[in-house]
């Protein structure tokens, strides 16, 4: 699959599942925390971008460093 030229990931799977190592081992932040703090952020940059807009969310299996 190619993707989009605006794609332009900040952190590949690996990165990102070693930042929520981190977080959850330095901080003791629980890992669904971590998922919900994701959620909440993406949501309000979604409904900030989108309006009233339809939205369109495309997801894989998880367990791929999402948060």
């Amino acid at each position: 699959m190619t993707l989009p030229g605006w794609f332009d990931p900040l952190w590949v799977a690996d990165e990102m599942r070693a930042a929520d190592a981190w977080a959850v081992e330095r901080d003791g932040v629980a890992s669904l925390d971590l998922m919900e703090r994701a959620g909440e952020g993406l949501a309000r940059v979604v409904a900030e971008a989108a309006g009233d807009g339809p939205v369109r969310v495309v997801v894989g299996g998880g367990n791929n460093g999402g948060d």
